[in-house]
């Protein structure tokens, strides 16, 4: 079987749309790609996600959700700052 590469989806997990994110997006991206779908669980949850998906070092990192949750994750994402090379 082919590596198909890993998706590491990080879903506001008090969404209204939820439901509408596993009946109608997940089952197309779950046809290409191995996807684990991790729901953020209290406040600031999406940072943590987000250091914890770049750790698994999957071929991309999706937030699902809103402006919050995206603002979330990416600050996830690039903590620790990395610093600057001259």
């Amino acid at each position: 079987m082919t590596d198909r590469g890993k998706l590491v989806i990080i879903l506001n997990g008090v969404s209204r749309k939820k439901k509408k994110f596993y009946q109608q997006i997940l089952p197309g991206l779950s046809e290409k790609y191995t996807v684990e779908v991790w729901e953020t669980k209290h406040r600031d949850h999406a940072i943590e996600l987000g250091r914890a998906a770049v750790l698994q070092n999957p071929i991309g990192i999706l937030a699902a959700g809103g402006d919050g949750t995206l603002n979330q994750v990416l600050n996830g994402i690039m903590w620790p700052p990395t610093p600057c090379l001259s």
